[in-house]
């Protein structure tokens, strides 16, 4: 048996002090902003993509199963704020055009991964599968 020749309320205190320096040094410190897409549809998916609202639209493609992050580097460590990502596509799997258009928001995140962003999902409609939509999902 090791004998104590600390007070017991002193090792409290010790511990205390120790959880919240763990926990405080656990916490990642947030360096991005990042969007994710996820494509849950078996159509492959054209979209374009405009970061702030002056940018110019840039198109990309996603493969169904696949997914694609949009992220944005903050200036300092923990500014949490990025431009808005905006996303327009044609939600007519028909063969027709009907654009839909979105301002998505990010999540603050140490890396730049999906699994660290704000998630969208490319899903069919509910009850016709000849449209597609983009809704965040938790």
């Amino acid at each position: 048996m090791i004998p104590s020749f600390l007070p017991l309320a002193t090792c409290a205190a010790a511990l205390a002090t120790l959880a919240t320096f763990t926990t405080t040094e656990a916490e990642a410190a947030t360096r991005y902003g990042v969007a994710c897409i996820h494509n849950k549809t078996q159509h492959t998916i054209n979209f374009d993509i405009r970061l702030g609202k002056d940018g110019s639209w840039r198109s990309y493609r996603l493969q169904p199963g696949w997914n694609r992050s949009f992220s944005h580097q903050y200036d300092k460590q923990n500014e949490n704020q990025s431009p808005p990502i905006y996303i327009r596509f044609d939600s007519d799997l028909r063969g027709k055009t009907f654009w839909t258009e979105y301002k998505l928001e990010r999540r603050a995140a140490s890396g730049e991964t999906c699994g660290e962003g704000k998630p969208y999902n490319f899903r069919y409609e509910r009850d016709n599968q000849n449209f597609i939509d983009l809704k965040a999902s938790s």
